[in-house]
């Protein structure tokens, strides 16, 4: 080659090219060509194909492709989406970005399926300090949200980066800059110092629009406190840095209790509590060391010499005095009665103890009616059909619930025997026929009103059986006074107290009713929403079988008479819950939880949730229901469903790329875990099958039994042929398992293939990629 110059290669090239070619390659034929050189080691065993058939590339050269897509990506891309834009198989894009990763010396990370560079977070950090600078504050929250960080890992960005990159504060899950902090200073500075009495901080920054600050309160009390040893206002942080309370209010306390004890000589706790002091006695002790501590006053020594000095001059005199006029402290009832405010405090507690008790007696009352009202509805067998047409919905209803359990059969063949089919029909006609619509409930007289009524007219809140209560507390009551209705008299007094606790406990027990409703109804609507997510995931994933109509339309039915069933269920219970009506399977009551099982909803349940159906949405939902039980088509049911859900005023959001893939991969790794630990072949064999589904194509699938034939063989070609063989033997022995066991054959021969199996189960199980990477 030395001897030649540069000019003879180039006429050399030059004539080579205007050759005309003896003989034409194929492209099949240079497969074979490229197979044979590496059988014959000319070419390196790194030599990877792609999915389009038309190239190969090395191991080394695809890391190189790999680390230029993340930097044409800037500094971030899924490891999902380097096959369709390296146009090679997933497990290689895996592979080459593991080896990238490990040559990167730390400046490329795989995080949450993603790959990142150092200078991706180098910018991150610019930009988060962009928008501080701009908006003064932002939670960490918001900012994992924006960017779909998970939070430790902004946490782990933004630490490292602080004072330098970006130039804030970090407290409390918040960054903030100096000029934020100055300016929420001057603000609450100024409201503070307007304040003349007791404030509730999170109240007060909310007022003053710093309502953000209410997660972080400690950034508050920090800069109160330094408000206070600065001189800049005047008061005391209490409650945990909760309540403010000023200096001047502190002072207008004192000199209040000051002067209503100097002018009358005494003063008693409950006004110290009105004036907002607790500890009253050890205050009054503390303020004036000379006074006497009673039971529910603090008097001043003169008190006790004028009654002395009174009761001297009547024993002198022969005559009587008041001592209502020197102390205050007590009331006259029935003519001539003075009963102490203490005995009237006392007795007040006990009717009002007996208000509590009659409005819970009340209560009960009004769930026995409630609950004997909804039974007395005619039951099943006693109403029939007003026509044929509900009675040919119900026979097509128990058809498609045959149908839903004929799906689980493994059979690899088309259709089933004409005997176990039409006898689950029969079995399932006859429980349609047996169900009939409940009566629609009647309408419920208002709570308020309700409460006033039970109130004025409950006969144990009446004056004459307040009156009778007084008096079996207190016999020596009877016939005291000048009227001789002394015990009369105090009912009368504390009645309005006991009419008024009443309609509190009630109204209490609305309340809690009303919040553990709408507790219940954000539930179940978090429910439907990740019903609606998985019935459209798994809608995804069966457009991968669009080319094989038979199994296209199984994964379809399937999926229609599973997860869209479920998410009609769902719709239904809070239709349910918004009408108040709580007795429904799957939806009880006393269920407070943030996610509720998914429990199937019984027929003479459904039937009576249909016939409590609003009329204005009656139509749609019942449309809805009938759709789903005759038709096979996902897409048609999903037209339904919104239609269902749009009626009831929900949003059925859609399912974007990005949570489509955290779907896939949460999906992947539950099965992965099931399948790690389950020893039952035809088990682990449900759970390959959709496992390789969404390692090959990305998508989640749920395969009913009768479906896994044809599922096993869109794989051919994704899969190595070892391993492909391997999947395809494992299910027609699971069949022929099977059917053994359901044929009666002898314990010998089911031993042979379940040996067989249980011998092969570690082989299947290792076709799970995901499970061998981890």
């Amino acid at each position: 080659m030395d001897d030649f110059s540069l000019e003879d290669l180039q006429a050399a090239l030059q004539s080579a090219q205007e050759e005309k070619s003896t003989a034409k390659l194929s492209d099949r034929n240079v497969v074979e060509l490229v197979n044979k050189l590496q059988e014959c080691g000319l070419l390196g065993e790194d030599l990877l194909h792609s999915v389009n058939g038309r190239e190969y590339v090395t191991a080394a050269h695809l890391k190189v492709e790999v680390t230029d897509a993340v930097n044409e990506a800037g500094g971030r891309i899924a490891v999902v989406n380097l096959p369709a834009q390296l146009a090679v198989d997933l497990l290689h894009c895996e592979r080459a970005a593991q080896q990238a990763v490990a040559e990167s010396n730390g400046r490329l990370r795989v995080v949450q399926g993603e790959l990142i560079t150092l200078d991706y977070f180098d910018n991150l950090a610019a930009e988060i300090d962009e928008i501080l600078q701009a908006g003064g504050v932002i939670p960490l929250a918001d900012l994992a949200a924006q960017f779909a960080l998970g939070s430790e890992l902004l946490m782990s960005v933004v630490a490292p980066r602080m004072n330098k990159t970006i130039h804030s504060r970090l407290e409390a899950g918040l960054l903030y800059t100096s000029a934020y902090i100055a300016r929420i200073k001057a603000q609450i500075r100024g409201a503070l110092r307007g304040a003349s009495t007791p404030v509730n901080v999170p109240h007060l920054l909310k007022r003053i629009q710093l309502d953000g600050l209410t997660t972080g309160t400690n950034i508050a009390s920090n800069i109160i406190e330094e408000l206070v040893s600065g001189g800049a206002i005047r008061g005391v942080l209490r409650g945990g840095g909760s309540s403010w309370t000023p200096t001047i209010y502190a002072k207008s306390q004192q000199e209040s209790v000051r002067r209503f004890y100097e002018q009358n000589s005494y003063i008693g706790y409950d006004t110290l509590s009105k004036l907002g002091i607790s500890s009253g006695k050890q205050h009054l002790q503390t303020t004036f060391p000379d006074g006497i501590s009673l039971e529910t006053a603090f008097v001043n020594p003169t008190v006790v010499h004028q009654l002395d000095a009174s009761a001297e001059d009547a024993a002198a005199s022969g005559s009587w005095c008041q001592g209502k006029t020197v102390t205050g402290a007590c009331t006259l009832h029935a003519g001539t009665c003075v009963v102490s405010d203490v005995f009237q405090q006392q007795l007040r507690e006990q009717i009002l103890s007996e208000a509590r008790q009659a409005a819970e007696t009340a209560q009960q009352h009004r769930r026995a009616s409630t609950k004997t009202a909804s039974t007395s509805q005619p039951s099943d067998g006693q109403q029939k059909p007003s026509n044929t047409k509900s009675g040919d919905k119900a026979a097509a209803a128990a058809a498609a619930a045959a149908d839903d359990s004929a799906e689980e059969d493994w059979n690899m063949s088309k259709s089933k025997g004409g005997k176990g089919k039409k006898g689950s029909k029969k079995k399932a006609a006859g429980k349609a026929k047996g169900s009939t619509p409940a009566a629609p409930a009647a309408p419920k007289q208002s709570n308020k009103d309700q409460n006033q009524t039970d109130a004025a007219h409950y006969p144990e809140l009446t004056v004459h059986a307040l009156a009778d209560k007084v008096l079996e507390w207190h016999p020596d009551m009877d016939s005291a006074g000048s009227t001789g209705k002394l015990a009369h008299a105090l009912a009368s007094h504390l009645r309005p107290a006991a009419l008024a606790e009443f309609d509190k406990a009630m109204a209490a027990v609305f309340v809690a009713g009303a919040e553990s409703r709408r507790r219940r109804r954000d539930a179940i609507a978090h429910a439907a929403e990740d019903s609606w997510q998985h019935f459209r995931l798994y809608l995804h994933g069966c457009q991968v079988f669009v080319e094989d109509e038979a199994t296209s339309t199984a994964l379809q039915r399937h999926l229609v008479r599973t997860t869209a069933a479920s998410l009609m269920d769902w719709l239904l219970r809070y239709q349910d819950v918004e009408t108040q009506h709580e007795q429904v399977a799957g939806s009880s009551g006393g269920q407070d939880q943030a996610r509720l099982p998914a429990v199937p909803i019984p027929a003479q349940d459904r039937q009576q949730l249909m016939s409590r159906l609003p009329p204005d949405i009656a139509p749609v939902l019942k449309a809805a229901a009938d759709n789903l039980s005759n038709t096979a088509d996902a897409q048609d049911a999903e037209k339904s469903i919104q239609a269902a859900a749009e009626s009831l005023g929900m949003r059925l959001k859609p399912l974007d790329k990005k949570v489509e893939r955290g779907l896939v991969q949460v999906q992947l790794d539950d099965l992965s875990r099931q399948l790690a630990d389950q020893m039952d072949p035809a088990t682990a064999l449900s759970l390959v099958v959709p496992i390789l589904v969404m390692q090959v194509h990305g998508k989640a699938v749920t395969v009913p039994g009768r479906a896994l034939a044809g599922v096993i063989s869109s794989l051919k070609g994704s899969l190595e042929p070892k391993d492909f063989d391997l999947l395809q033997s494992y299910h027609q022995t699971v069949v022929s398992h099977l059917r053994a066991i359901s044929d009666g054959s002898s314990s010998t021969e089911v031993d042979v293939i379940q040996e067989k199996l249980s011998t092969n189960l570690p082989l299947l199980k290792a076709l799970n990629r995901n499970d061998n990477n981890s």
